[in-house]
């Protein structure tokens, strides 16, 4: 069926469609103008109205990390307007750090109109407390180090350990085993608690013999 006219009005609370099966008259048309400009005159209120606000921000289980080191890496600020968006944003802006082993984002109702509670939960990752390399005489400790620096993997002194990355690390060193033709060598990465919060993490590498 072949239509006249069609208009698509959207208001606050979702669009809605309007098929006109006859032609719209002159003072049909002027009802319709003068309720859009109504509308548009009213959108910014309803908008303002609509838009929900971070009374408080919560930042619970961190110890080595302090509350203004995870503000800086977020986006998300008390008395600024609340979204899931940015949320995601700050997840990810946190776990990249490699602070954490764990990251939780929840959000709850103020008892203020239009406002909401946002809670981190946060575990940290141990920090290392030393590092200890048993290598052959052909793979070096600088070797290693370089190599996974090159990948953004760090194992230092009081640097926070990572255990997402152990098995790429172990990866690395093996493939460095391979480009210096010991293709039958191995690697791993031992890791022990040392007290509260610390680890200790020892690489081991057997080179094998020489295949090139």
């Amino acid at each position: 069926m072949k239509l006249s006219n069609f208009l698509l009005y959207e208001s606050p609370s979702g669009a809605r469609r309007y098929n006109v099966k006859r032609p719209l008259n002159r003072q049909y048309k002027q009802s319709v103008s003068v309720m859009i400009i109504v509308l548009i005159c009213l959108l910014p209120g309803w908008l303002a109205e609509a838009v929900t606000n971070i009374e408080k921000i919560n930042i619970v289980g961190n110890k080595k990390v302090s509350r203004d080191t995870i503000l800086f890496y977020i986006k998300s600020r008390e008395n600024s307007i609340y979204s899931v968006q940015i949320l995601r944003d700050d997840f990810r802006a946190l776990w990249k750090t490699g602070f954490f082993e764990n990251i939780t984002i929840e959000s709850f109702d103020s008892t203020a109109i239009d406002s909401k509670i946002v809670t981190f939960t946060v575990v940290e990752n141990p920090l290392i407390s030393s590092v200890n390399y048993k290598t052959g005489k052909k793979i070096s400790k600088k070797d290693i180090e370089e190599k996974l620096q090159e990948n953004n993997i760090i194992f230092t002194n009081f640097s926070y350990f990572n255990p997402a990355k152990l098995k790429k690390a172990e990866k690395i060193i093996y493939d460095l085993l391979i480009d210096k033709g010991y293709s039958q060598g191995k690697a791993s990465l031992e890791v022990q608690p040392k007290g509260e919060g610390q680890v200790a993490v020892t690489i081991h590498v057997t080179q094998g013999p020489k295949t090139r």
